[in-house]
């Protein structure tokens, strides 16, 4: 009793307390042939060569505060590489490398995570 009457007296005195909810989007989400030297994408695409050695997935991360984020690739719909990024807040990017001579064909794609809930994704595909 004692504790609500004492929290009650402070709100009073100092005001309403305001909390701002935590907002992120991911604005902008792309495979690329390379990123810059500020992580935005260079050479976008939704088709690829199978002998390219590595893509990117770039994106933009909008946000009030950093927010650490899950990113996924997948092959047809299986996962084939999972990524953390910690602290995230404005462009962001991971990349793959083949890991053998090309690439397999076919239908990829790229979910980014916060928490459970997917807030942005991609497809690509490999010819």
């Amino acid at each position: 009793m004692i504790s609500g009457i004492v929290l009650f007296s402070l709100a009073c005195s100092i005001g309403p307390i305001r909390i701002d909810p935590v907002t992120a989007k991911v604005t902008r989400l792309s495979a690329c042939e390379s990123v810059d030297k500020d992580g935005n994408p260079i050479g976008e695409a939704t088709e690829f060569s199978a002998n390219i050695e590595r893509i990117f997935a770039c994106g933009y991360l909008e946000t009030n505060e950093p927010m650490d984020i899950e990113i996924l690739w997948y092959y047809e719909d299986e996962v084939v590489f999972q990524q953390f990024g910690p602290n995230i807040k404005g462009n962001f990017f991971s990349y793959v490398e083949s890991g053998r001579d090309t690439f397999v064909k076919g239908t990829y794609r790229i979910e980014i995570l916060i928490g459970n809930g997917l807030v942005g994704q991609t497809e690509f595909e490999i010819k």
